[in-house]
């Protein structure tokens, strides 16, 4: 069944599924730039092949279970969806999402359970269960079983037997080379979980260069086998019999089934006097020699890239190219079938050191590995950047420039003298705008930019100039006003940079102030001369050397006329005596009388009320009397005075 799925692509296509693979434009992979198989990844997801997790990530270095590689295999292999053949599994859930792609693969004979009836679909791949998958996915488990190849992996004797055709046919196509360990041994490490950029560099391999494979597992079935010694027939007086001549080795079937070899007859003994020369022995194959190892290997790194080069090999179809981020150890394949003597490795680490080695391949094996070489990739150093604005302050400048692609940070020099001798004020800025503080106010300052990164520094900016001046003072504030006789007081808070303030007054609310003091040098003013009953609007602003501030908000002023104030009374045997503070500029005092505090109040004899004091009668005795005044002005008379209390007792 295998075969048929993989000579029927063949016969139609020849693997052309993946030549009508639209590639759509799809969200970047989050976590694949460090990986060795980031091409590879990025490939086989805009193919359709793979995928990402809801997450934006691949996680390359988590397993892959068997239902994620159930997908992969039958989209390689561009198999119809299956749902129903799934039903031999009890553990696959008529909705799982990955159910027609083990049904489809099941039908194929690719997969199988891990038990009768189990698929166990969240387990996770072995590296000897993938080796076997991937051999079976090329139509070559006839060919597994059928070769005698030894096992080379150093660990080899912890594979399991099952797998041991599969990944010994694996290692000898070239499709699974192992991973190289600190003493040049190559191990497999058959029980440890695949890893899903590990799937992902086979998947790749699979796509791109299947019938390489294919073909050279035929080529290696077509080899004639190695005869066996065969004996001399030993001279005789007697007659005796001819020797049965020993059939030639039947050549290895291609993957065609191959008609089965006419036996050769064995021919009828007769006598002879001399001894029967034995058959010529069938020539061994003269074995091809494997190449040298590569020379001259170097390395220049990039922005995470570095691109080898070597000298070539004589005898050499490709190369393999190796890295490890540790020296002399943990190689793994990080470029295949390179037919040039260059190659250029992408999705690195910058600042991560990388050590590379590399191997020539022929039809004879691979050579021993080059000599080491190692490379960092490194961001490359970003471009100046371009100074938009500098803006003076009180003794400081405030800078903005624009964002410099790959830059991590920001340096700010100035000078005195344009064009040079720039000093650096400031570094490690990682926004776009710096405030530079403690200048000279009135002094020209010259200002220049670096980006900088792990690469190292751009050059400078374009420079632009400022110089710092004192701005206007803040605007007052908390503006409050006491009212009083013909006159008001306003007060305020300090404001900022603030030497003096102005103080504007108008009898409009909002409009038509003039000015009635300046230069005041505290934080209040009283306002005089102003008419009894009129509102009057004040402003204030702060004045410095470089200007006025904004008004203020507006305070409400009016003057009033004072009431007297009751001091005191008196209490004779008929009367009492009242007296009372006459405000200044009052021509007279009114007095009002009444027996309870709320009234109603009566005029007291108007006549005595040009003086500060009067008789007050007639007075019961054990009376409290309550009195209130009023002060006669020319232009008006005040409010009420407060009430006084005067009681009579005599």
């Amino acid at each position: 069944m295998i075969w048929l799925v993989i000579a029927s692509m063949i016969a139609v296509n020849g693997f052309g599924y993946w030549d009508v693979i639209t590639y759509a434009e799809k969200a970047p992979l989050t976590d694949i730039a460090g990986s060795y198989s980031h091409n590879e990844i990025t490939a086989l997801v805009e193919a359709g092949i793979m995928t990402g997790y809801g997450d934006g990530s691949f996680k390359p270095a988590s397993s892959i279970t068997r239902a994620e590689f159930s997908a992969v295999i039958a989209k390689l292999l561009g198999l119809q969806e299956m749902p129903d053949k799934a039903a031999v599994f009890t553990d696959v859930d008529t909705s799982a999402w990955y159910i027609g792609y083990v049904g489809a693969l099941s039908n194929a004979g690719i997969i199988n359970g891990t038990a009768p009836g189990i698929f166990d679909p969240q387990a996770s791949i072995t590296r000897e269960e993938l080796a076997a998958l991937f051999v079976r996915a090329l139509g070559l488990e006839e060919i597994a079983l059928k070769l005698p190849l030894e096992e080379t992996y150093a660990d080899s004797e912890f594979v399991s037997d099952w797998a041991k055709p599969y990944t010994a046919l694996a290692n000898r196509i070239g499709l699974i080379r192992g991973i190289i360990d600190r003493d040049g041994t190559m191990t497999i490490q058959p029980k440890e979980k695949a890893q899903r950029q590990a799937a992902a560099r086979l998947a790749y391999e699979f796509m791109t260069n299947h019938e390489v494979y294919f073909n050279e597992a035929q080529r290696l079935m077509q080899l004639p086998a190695s005869p066996s010694p065969e004996p001399s027939a030993a001279p005789s007086a007697s007659p005796s019999s001819e020797p049965t001549a020993t059939p030639s080795a039947t050549p290895a079937p291609t993957w065609a089934p191959s008609p089965t070899a006419t036996p050769v007859p064995t021919r009828t003994p007769s006598p002879t006097a001399t001894p029967t020369i034995s058959p010529t022995p069938t020539p061994t194959p003269t074995p091809i020699p494997t190449p040298q190892p590569p020379t001259g290997l170097i390395a220049a790194s990039g922005d995470t890239v570095v691109t080898l080069t070597w000298e070539a090999s004589a005898a050499a179809l490709f190369y393999t190219v190796y890295q490890s981020t540790v020296s002399g150890t943990a190689f793994e394949e990080a470029a295949t079938h390179v037919t040039a003597t260059t190659a250029t490795l992408t999705g690195l680490s910058n600042g991560t050191p990388y050590y590379f080695v590399v191997r020539a391949v022929n039809a004879g094996g691979e050579s021993e590995f080059s000599a080491e070489t190692s490379a960092t990739p490194q961001v490359a150093a970003p471009v100046a950047p371009v100074l938009n604005e500098a803006v003076s302050g009180d003794m400081q400048v405030t800078l903005s420039w624009t964002a410099v692609p790959k830059a991590t940070s920001y340096i700010v020099y100035y000078s005195i003298i344009q064009g040079t001798q720039y000093v650096e004020v400031a570094r490690n800025i990682t926004s776009t705008t710096a405030t530079i503080t403690e200048l000279a106010n009135g002094r020209t300052y010259y200002f220049v930019v670096r980006a900088v990164n792990a690469g190292g520094e751009s050059s400078y900016s374009n420079s632009l100039s400022a110089a710092p001046v004192l701005p206007p003072p803040d605007t007052p504030a908390n503006i409050r006003v006491t009212n009083g006789y013909q006159q008001a007081t306003v007060q305020w808070n300090a404001s900022a940079r603030a030497a003096r303030y102005n103080v504007y007054m108008s009898t409009v609310s909002g409009s038509e102030y003039s000015l009635v003091a300046s230069n005041v040098a505290g934080t209040n003013y009283t306002v005089t001369n102003l008419t009894s009953g009129i509102p009057y609007y004040i402003v204030v602003r702060a004045i410095n050397t470089a200007g006025e501030s904004a008004p203020s908000a507006e305070a409400n002023a009016m003057s009033y006329l004072e009431a007297p104030r009751g001091n005191s009374h008196y209490n004779y045997v008929s009367d009492m005596m009242l007296f009372w503070s006459k405000p200044a500029n009052a021509t007279r005092v009114k007095v009002f009388w009444s027996t309870t505090s709320d009234g109603p109040y009566t005029e007291y004899l108007p006549q005595y009320s040009f003086n500060t004091s009067v008789a007050f009668r007639p007075v019961v005795n054990g009376t409290t009397y309550y009195i209130k005044y009023i002060a006669v002005y020319p232009d008006g008379e005040s409010d009420f005075s407060s009430v006084y209390t005067a009681p009579y007792y005599y």
